[in-house]
């Protein structure tokens, strides 16, 4: 936003450009000073523009293989992306391709936002590069919904860095968001004739594009204006994209970090503005209209539950700090947010630790597959502070077959008694009060084994992050510990997951030891369990 001194010096500039207008130069000076008048303008009459809860990424060579495999995944579980894209200007030149964003949508319209630098790609024959070029596989394959404000023609320029091909483009058929928004508007603000009987009142109260003044196409900030009633900036159109946008990229100082930060912030808008928009033509029944588009089932994503597999020993690396929320720096960043998803996207059978149906005659108990046995029989060695009945193993006998689903029927030929009864209803009451807990929950892999329950509910108090239950675990394969921690406040699990992301580690326990004096009692404690 300009100064009131910036404003009208800006205004009496413009006024002495001379008309008609007979350099190239001068039409661009012209050009530019509009532009800030306008962003000063729209400033002052709307709200700035307000994302939906979200996750930035930086895509580019210093991306662990960890992280591409975590965005594969989720790539591969979401159904719509939106993707937009930033050149550089270059003197007598063409635009050159310098950065793609790409926006994954998640559950309860939250989402990943992937910032991929092209100028700083890994090389070809590394498996990053490699994984990058799986994920626009996804991406651009025929069963997943593309938007783009725009024609996609603006992508066939980035080919040259191989991450895709013309033919993965023309394949997609993505969504001209800007054509459907143009059909969008038509449809729900027609054309009004004027009721006005006066001439000196407004001649009509109409909302079409011919009354507001609209110039065809839509631009992306207009449809913002009109349709979101916020501001969104486009001040950072021409910078320089391609100059490194991670701050992990090379040292910089406090200026530099900053101007990446602004540009990394608009980049990420451009997608998360097309997001909104998406939302409130879906709520206003707008059908889009192309032939594969798929009915989404969000649902189907969704984060692992407490008896996930404990072999998934992978972390994500850092994402840049979004300025909605609060950074809680501990430990070294080589560490950062970790959410696990789900590998089978298959809701129509819930989490196993929910999938036991007990009757009075019988005991059903459904389980995926082998593997998921082995989950279920993990669930003995969590520590919980509940004091509830653990599952027995003797229960639970393998099947042979290894991919099918597979039913087991354990018969009870005698009659139960009161007792047997009792621990049953006991059991079912367990299952449900879980399922309950950890309906929203914090998981951490490889957590340091020498931090007790205790330690991380009263670390988690003093971050002021409320939860239900804490429960940690440990594999019979691996070794490794796992936390789980289940939240009661699901409306800021982002911001929780983003608090924690440095939390017990080896790291952080080192830390806190040195902080305070050692007892001989937890150092013989924690001579016995190792991390």
């Amino acid at each position: 936003m300009l100064s009131q001194k910036e404003y009208q010096e800006t205004h009496l500039q413009l006024q002495h450009i001379s008309t008609p207008v007979t350099s190239k130069s001068q039409r661009n000076l012209r050009k530019h000073l509009r532009n800030r008048i306008k962003e000063h303008d729209l400033a002052m009459q709307f709200p700035p523009f307000e994302p939906l809860p979200h996750i930035p990424y930086f895509i580019n060579r210093i991306t662990t293989e960890a992280c591409l495999c975590q965005v594969i995944q989720a790539a591969t579980a979401s159904l719509e992306f939106t993707i937009d894209t930033e050149s550089i200007n270059i003197y007598k030149q063409t635009n050159q391709p310098a950065l793609m964003q790409l926006q994954i949508f998640l559950p309860h319209n939250s989402s990943f936002v992937l910032l991929i630098e092209m100028y700083h790609l890994p090389n070809e024959n590394n498996i990053c590069f490699k994984l990058i070029h799986e994920l626009f596989k996804i991406v651009f394959s025929q069963n997943k919904q593309l938007y783009i404000w725009g024609s996609k023609n603006e992508l066939y320029p980035f080919v040259i860095f191989k991450l895709f091909s013309r033919e993965h483009i023309d394949f997609s058929h993505p969504i001209n968001l800007q054509n459907e928004f143009h059909i969008f508007w038509k449809q729900h603000y027609p054309h009004r004739s004027s009721n006005s009987r006066s001439s000196n009142t407004s001649t009509t109260d109409c909302h079409c594009e011919t009354c507001l003044g609209i110039g065809l196409p839509w631009s992306l900030q207009n449809s913002v204006k009109f349709e979101l009633k916020e501001y969104l900036s486009k001040q950072f159109t021409n910078e320089d994209f391609h100059i490194g946008l991670d701050p992990n990229l090379y040292q910089l100082n406090s200026n530099e970090k900053r101007y990446r930060q602004q540009l990394s912030t608009y980049a990420s808008y451009d997608c998360l503005s097309m997001q909104r928009i998406i939302i409130q033509m879906k709520h206003k029944n707008f059908i889009f209209n192309s032939n594969s588009i798929k009915h989404v089932q969000h649902d189907l994503f969704q984060f692992s539950p407490i008896s996930s597999d404990e072999n998934d020993d992978t972390y994500s690396p850092i994402p840049f700090n979004p300025s909605s929320i609060n950074q809680f720096n501990l430990v070294d960043e080589s560490r950062a947010l970790s959410i696990e998803f789900l590998d089978n996207n298959d809701n129509s059978h819930p989490p196993q630790v929910n999938s036991i149906v007990i009757c009075p005659t019988q005991r059903l108990i459904t389980l995926s597959t082998p593997t998921q046995l082995s989950k279920f029989n993990d669930l003995d060695t969590i520590s919980s502070n509940d004091d509830d009945t653990p599952f027995t193993n003797t229960e639970i006998q393998q099947s042979p077959s290894t991919s099918r689903i597979s039913t087991y029927l354990l018969p009870i030929h005698e009659q139960l008694s009161e007792a047997e009864r009792r621990k049953i209803h006991n059991r079912s009451c367990t299952i449900r009060q879980r399922r309950r807990y950890y309906r929203h929950e914090i998981i951490r892999r490889n957590i340091d084994g020498r931090f007790t329950i205790t330690q991380i509910k009263n670390i988690l108090r003093q971050l002021y992050i409320p939860f239900n239950v804490v429960n940690i675990s440990r594999s019979n394969i691996t070794h490794k510990y796992s936390l789980y921690i289940g939240l009661r406040n699901p409306s800021k699990l982002h911001v929780y997951q983003y608090q924690t992301r440095y939390l017990f580690t080896t790291e952080h326990y080192n830390e806190l030891q040195s902080t305070r004096p050692h007892s001989r009692s937890s150092s013989h404690y924690n001579r016995h369990r190792q991390p």
